[in-house]
């Protein structure tokens, strides 16, 4: 997957503006993988809960920061395949889901 055409231009804040709109109106993703996380987001972070039943991420919930997400955003952005594996060196492992954040959002294609 890459950030598709008409986003290449975008600055990483609007970008997380744009996951955090489709969210609010949404409150749900899929993650790549096709698992379903519930979700809420706020002005600093997008909370999530879902994936395999009994896990930590499912129970309690986990959540990806503002400062991160545009962090992470900014390093992979001109990469030739953005995908889970390429990603997770800019993000904690708990935050695997901010590839199907992007892809839910329709950031990447």
């Amino acid at each position: 997957m890459k950030i598709r055409h008409e986003y290449e231009r975008v600055p990483d804040l609007d970008i997380w503006n744009i996951v955090v709109a489709y969210i609010k109106e949404n409150r749900q993703f899929m993650s790549v993988t096709g698992v379903k996380y519930s979700a809420m987001a706020t002005a600093n972070s997008i909370d999530y809960k879902g994936g395999k039943e009994g896990s930590n991420r499912a129970m309690k919930g986990e959540f990806i920061g503002k400062d991160l997400f545009i962090s992470a955003l900014n390093q992979i952005r001109t990469l030739e395949c953005i995908n889970t594996n390429n990603v997770k060196p800019y993000i904690n492992r708990k935050q695997s889901p901010f590839v199907g954040l992007l892809h839910s959002a329709g950031i990447i294609e």
